[in-house]
């Protein structure tokens, strides 16, 4: 949520390849309005180096581009990179016949394939599928996690993660529903695995999205607070003087997202490194295998 007349400085963001004409390029490019970075690739083998490489984090493509010779290629580049987000874009660019190209682009990993030719109602689905997608905080919160565990992170795991710094909920009940678990048994998991309690990371997130952005924008704390969905200022106070023992104001002159990360990293993941390499919060069946 962007404050009223706030002056934002510029950060890094969510960054999609786009597969799609110049037209359709044009068209979204118009859309984002500055929430997504955009940058046009020609063909599959350059989608990929930019996934590869960490340059995009996700992609669009056209079924106007979607042709036989290219299925392949975009079936392996979505097992390769399952975790990476495809969305797919139906305009009055594509030809015949288009209902089978759509539903094809679906099964090669597009969610959602968005009709752009309904109007209004297609760039709602559109934009609710950007503005579901990796924040920056997101994006380092687990690429770090990540990194400490040497790529051998559970899905789970990163999902959680991912949750607790996006900050859609701070209701741990929400998370543990969201992904069809019992909240007892949820929580039960991290204290059998003697993990901090999963509020914990959650807090640390709301911490890490009023770092960035204390740091990336102008905004005031009453800004911030609106847009991390702090329920008031004073509500944004209490947490950080109960997490930080200073208040928001006090904290932001010293501290910025770098700093929140570290502590993430040095508090949250290090010291639990070996239960993390195989802990997962949503694993049905039976228990995570760290708390056996």
């Amino acid at each position: 949520m962007r404050a009223p007349n706030a002056t934002v400085v510029p950060a890094r963001r969510p960054t999609l390849a786009t597969w799609v004409t110049p037209r359709e390029h044009a068209a979204v490019l118009d859309q984002v309005a500055g929430r997504i970075a955009l940058f046009g690739v020609s063909n599959i083998a350059e989608m990929r180096d930019a996934f590869a490489t960490g340059r995009a984090h996700g992609a669009i493509a056209s079924v106007a581009r979607l042709d036989a010779t290219v299925t392949t290629q975009l079936g392996r580049l979505h097992r390769e990179f399952p975790q990476l987000p495809l969305v797919g874009l139906v305009t009055q660019d594509a030809s015949e016949p288009v209902v089978s190209r759509a539903a094809t682009l679906g099964r090669l990993g597009a969610e959602p394939v968005v009709d752009l030719r309904i109007g209004k109602h297609g760039w709602s689905t559109f934009n609710s599928a950007l503005d579901s997608l990796p924040t920056p905080v997101v994006l380092r919160a687990t690429a770090l996690v990540k990194d400490a565990l040497g790529n051998a992170a559970t899905e789970g795991w990163l999902r959680f993660i991912a949750t607790a710094f996006l900050g859609d909920t701070m209701m741990v009940k929400d998370v543990a529903r969201g992904g069809g678990m019992n909240p007892s048994t949820f929580c039960d998991r991290f204290v059998r695995a003697k993990l901090p309690a999963p509020r914990q990371y959650m807090e640390i997130g709301f911490v890490a999205r009023f770092a960035y952005l204390a740091e990336m924008t102008t905004w005031s704390a009453h800004a911030i607070a609106g847009a991390i969905d702090a329920s008031s200022p004073q509500s944004l106070g209490r947490i950080f003087k109960r997490l930080t023992g200073q208040t928001a104001a006090q904290w932001r002159r010293d501290h910025g997202i770098d700093f929140v990360l570290a502590d993430f990293s040095r508090r949250f993941i290090e010291p639990y490194l070996t239960v993390l390499r195989h802990f997962d919060p949503f694993q049905r069946g039976r228990r995570c295998a760290a708390s056996l």
